[in-house]
């Protein structure tokens, strides 16, 4: 039954995109996404191109994650689905913020944070994109408020139980910015107390 086979793909992909095996699972999440066009399940749909865009941002394929994200957004335009337009702002943001275009990288991340500010539940969606947020702010030179951010996030990520395999996302941009972070405050002359506070945190 095609039900039967998109549900069971995208357990799959849950399962599979965490132990890094991504490559074997495009054929079936492009098939899926097939059945669920024919159907209309926009919301299956948006759920197969997500696994996509993530794995391929992880990947670093910047091309298929744009190309893949592309579809990801004409499904949540179309079906109107708020959480999937998260999705694309974090996706993108994410990547954007690899290329080095830091301002729009946080302007999206501000976008993605009005959007779940306004009532909607997204976990990942938020410590992601809040984490994107921090390093591109930290490259800009805006420490003290990326510092200020990050502090927050890894006191709410201690007693998180968060078990999505994409929070790889948030602990990639999180790591970035504390190894910068243990940087700076052994070169700069940063006050000592400031430093154990860097060290306690990394």
């Amino acid at each position: 039954h095609p039900a039967y086979f998109i549900s069971s793909v995208i357990g799959i992909a849950a399962v599979d995109s965490g132990l890094g095996l991504w490559e074997g699972l495009k054929p079936d999440l492009e098939k899926a996404i097939t059945i669920c066009e024919d159907l209309g399940n926009n919301r299956q749909t948006g759920e197969s191109l997500a696994f996509l865009t993530c794995n391929a941002s992880i990947m670093g394929d910047t091309q298929a994650t744009f190309a893949y994200n592309q579809r990801l957004d004409e499904s949540a335009r179309r079906r109107q689905n708020p959480v999937q337009v998260v999705w694309v702002k974090q996706l993108e943001s994410y990547i954007l913020v690899r290329q080095g275009e830091l301002e729009r990288a946080v302007t999206l991340a501000d976008e993605s944070i009005a959007i779940m500010e306004g009532g909607l539940t997204a976990e990942i969606s938020d410590y992601v994109v809040r984490s994107v947020r921090a390093n591109a702010l930290w490259e800009l030179g805006r420490y003290e408020e990326s510092w200020a951010a990050v502090k927050k996030l890894l006191d709410k990520l201690a007693k998180a139980s968060v078990v999505d395999y994409s929070i790889y996302q948030a602990h990639s941009q999180l790591t970035e910015i504390l190894i910068h972070a243990l940087e700076r405050a052994r070169t700069h002359g940063i006050a000592k107390t400031e430093q154990d506070e860097v060290e306690k945190y990394a």
